[in-house]
C-alpha cells in the first residue's frame, strides 16, 4: 500500500500536467490583435492570398505543402517560392494557410490540439458571406452545433474561430 506522501508526489505532477494542458488548449490571440495585424499588413495578406491561388495550395505551413487534388499536372513549389511563404508566415505571425472545399482561404494565427479536437483562430478570406457572424470571438464558445464563428473586418475578410 502506498503511503500518503507517495500518493501526494504522484498527484502533484498529474495536476500540474492537467493544468498546463488545459491552459494551452485555448487560442491566445485576441480579435483586436488579429485585426490590427491585418490592417497593418493588408498588402502582405493580399500577396499571400494571391500566391496560394497561383500555386493551387490546399494547405501550407513551415514544414509541408499540399497541392489541390484537382491539379492534374505534377506541381512542385520552387525553393525560392517556399522561402517567400516562410518569410510571409514569419512577418505575419502565421502558422499556415488552408483552403477548404468551398474556396475559403484560412490564415491560421493560432492552432491548438488536444485529443481529437483542434481549435484554430485567424483570418479567412471568402467571396461569400460567412455565418454565424458575432461581435467578438474572444469569449465565444464553440460547440458541435456551432463549430465555427466569424467576425467581419473588411470586404471579404473575417476573423474566424473554429474547432474540429
Amino acid at each position: 500500500m502506498k503511503s500518503p506522501r507517495t500518493r501526494a508526489f504522484t498527484c502533484v505532477p498529474l495536476l500540474l500536467l492537467i493544468t498546463l494542458t488545459c491552459s494551452c488548449l485555448g487560442v491566445n490571440s485576441k480579435d483586436i490583435q488579429i485585426i490590427q495585424s491585418f490592417r497593418k499588413n493588408t498588402n502582405q495578406f493580399q500577396q499571400l492570398l494571391q500566391m496560394t491561388e497561383e500555386d493551387h495550395i490546399n494547405s501550407i505551413n513551415n514544414t509541408s505543402v499540399l497541392i489541390k487534388p484537382q491539379v492534374t499536372q505534377q506541381r512542385v513549389i520552387a525553393a525560392k517560392r517556399l522561402r517567400q511563404y516562410r518569410q510571409l508566415f514569419s512577418e505575419l505571425s502565421l502558422e499556415g494557410v488552408q483552403d477548404d472545399t468551398l474556396g475559403h482561404i484560412y490564415f491560421v494565427v493560432n492552432a491548438s490540439s488536444m485529443w481529437n479536437a483542434t481549435t484554430e483562430k485567424g483570418l479567412v478570406y471568402s467571396l461569400n458571406a460567412l455565418t454565424p457572424q458575432v461581435g467578438s470571438l474572444d469569449n465565444f464558445h464553440l460547440s458541435n452545433s456551432t463549430p465555427q464563428a466569424f467576425r467581419s473586418i473588411s470586404n471579404h475578410w473575417y476573423v474566424f474561430l473554429s474547432i474540429d
